[in-house]
């Protein structure tokens, strides 16, 4: 089974090859955004679902980026909470 990059849309052989490149790619995006601040972080959440699981949207404010906002899934298990997607999606 192959598994396509997520940042650089380049396949590799098997979830390690993946979990590799992806490595490479957040080193890179990390490093050149070495130089930054956040100001304001506000969390929404709705119900998703299920009684255990809630739609999040986290808007960033900071410099030198304005507003971001990520989109991602929260799941309560056993009272631990867990993220349906290792990183965030741009909303």
């Amino acid at each position: 089974m192959q598994f396509v990059c997520p940042v650089c849309s380049k396949a590799r052989n098997g979830k390690d090859g993946l979990s590799h490149r992806w490595d490479i790619c957040r080193f890179e995006a990390s490093r050149q955004d070495e130089d930054f601040s956040i100001s304001n972080i506000d969390i929404e959440q709705e119900p998703y679902g299920k009684e255990n699981m809630f739609a999040l949207t986290v808007n960033l404010t900071g410099s030198p980026f304005g507003t971001i906002s990520f989109r991602n899934v929260a799941v309560n298990v056993d009272d631990n909470w867990f993220l349906v997607s290792p990183e965030p999606l741009l909303a």
